[in-house]
């Protein structure tokens, strides 16, 4: 798997209203950390890996990131598409717009209010299953949290933030690796879950927990103790100052 070119799909439609007034005018994608934004990080480090094309779904103040692509200078091709529902649809229906630009390659989804250590992401590319998804085991879970089960080998038995926190191995954090054999089923999966029967809250892992019993697998792949947080609140992004403070790569 690691030989296969991959795209990536960053989801940056979001609103980041934890986050005003910073994104009074602003996506979370492009609230800056140190020198750069979340964005321009995540691309850096998806070129750093090989990858060498990628998707921004985009939707809440869409303009800036259309900026942003025509202001960058780096060897990825970005392709921008825009989510008109952002403000009334959940992430997974996010993720399935973004499917035309998919194709039929594997890729890796990432939500665009990451921080994360490099090592992360090549760890997932390098990593020898069709799909995976990066989980975090070093906090306590809670309610709010994407949660994950998995069995002995490794394999996603369950994944939602339904699930039972004390019944649960992990915190899924928001990038997933998808193989072109099972991207079509995924994002039938979307369609059915989102226009068929009206589920405008769904993530993205509920489609992929709903998977799971037709025979779709997955695999964790551990952070292994490499930082990576999301940005959703004023606390996320000072520790995503203090990690960015911790890096050396």
């Amino acid at each position: 798997m690691a030989n296969e070119k991959l795209k990536a799909v960053f989801l940056a439609a979001g609103l980041g209203t934890r986050l005003m007034p910073l994104t009074d005018n602003l996506p979370k994608a492009l609230v800056p950390v140190g020198d750069t934004t979340l964005l321009e990080r995540l691309t850096m480090q998806c070129e750093q890996v090989g990858i060498e094309e990628i998707v921004v779904v985009t939707g809440y103040c869409a303009e800036k990131v259309e900026d942003w692509k025509a202001n960058r200078t780096g060897p990825a091709t970005i392709h921008t598409v825009h989510n008109p529902e952002f403000d009334v649809i959940n992430n997974a229906h996010s993720l399935w717009i973004a499917h035309h630009h998919i194709g039929s390659s594997s890729f890796i989804k990432f939500d665009g209010d990451l921080m994360l250590h490099t090592g992360i992401l090549q760890k997932l590319v390098d990593a020898p299953y069709k799909n995976a998804v990066v989980y975090d085991n070093s906090a306590p879970l809670a309610d709010e949290e994407m949660k994950l089960q998995f069995n002995a080998e490794g394999r996603v038995t369950a994944l939602g933030k339904w699930l039972n926190p004390g019944d649960c191995q992990g915190e899924a954090m928001g990038i997933e690796k998808i193989h072109a054999d099972d991207a079509k089923t995924l994002f039938h999966t979307i369609k059915t879950m989102v226009r068929e029967e009206g589920n405008v809250d769904a993530y993205y892992e509920d489609a992929y927990h709903r998977m799971i019993p037709d025979g779709f697998e997955m695999y964790g792949v551990s952070t292994d103790g490499l930082a990576c947080t999301e940005v959703d609140t004023p606390e996320d992004l000072a520790r995503a100052e203090e990690i960015l403070a911790s890096f050396s790569d």
